[in-house]
């Protein structure tokens, strides 16, 4: 890719120029090698790779890596306040930057669940509600209830026990799937 800065002033006077087809610089015995002409070699490499590349590489490529994984994912949309009339943050979710460790309990129906993810929203910008993406684990009392209720309050635990967070789950509509893509590091070629 050429490089959008302006090279060809102070400090590096890169003035190549393509349609001179110069791909070579000569130095002189006995002299030291200019900061320009390191410049102008640097210049005229990345010319030539960058040639060959689009000859050979669409944009886009990927040339290593970038793995896509995909799977379902069940969801829980939350009121933006919780059981004690405290607007819900998304770093309540959170710890260090990451998703927290927490066990998810539902008040009435027993369901519990792990927290994978959590995605920021406002009752106010509904449908996008604040939403935990969870792995249920339990299926609550009575083995009868697959998912957390509709209008249910929801303990939030560390993994020890210890008391995080109670959040309230919508009045309509608060659990379903969702689709969750994921994908790894790696090289992409871009012009």
């Amino acid at each position: 890719m050429a490089i959008e800065t302006n090279l060809n002033e102070s400090p590096y006077f890169d003035d190549f120029d393509e349609n001179k087809n110069f791909h070579r610089v000569l130095f002189r015995p006995g002299y030291a090698v200019q900061a320009r002409e390191l410049t102008q070699l640097q210049t005229i490499l990345q010319n030539q790779i960058e040639r060959f590349a689009n000859e050979v590489l669409v944009d886009g490529t990927v040339v290593t890596g970038v793995g896509l994984t995909t799977s379902s994912i069940d969801y829980v949309k939350l009121r933006d306040k919780d059981a004690n009339n405290r607007v819900l943050l998304l770093g309540d979710f959170f710890s260090g930057g990451a998703v927290a460790n927490l066990t998810i309990t539902g008040s009435d129906s027993g369901v519990t669940a792990r927290l994978v993810d959590a995605k920021e929203g406002s009752e106010t910008s509904a449908p996008n509600y604040l939403s935990l993406f969870v792995q249920y684990t339990n299926s609550g009392v009575n083995n009868t209830a697959k998912s957390f209720a509709n209008n249910e309050t929801l303990i939030a635990r560390w993994a020890n026990g210890t008391f995080k967070v109670a959040a309230n789950t919508i009045v309509t509509g608060a659990t379903g799937k969702g689709f969750r893509a994921t994908v790894s590091d790696g090289i992409i070629y871009h012009k």
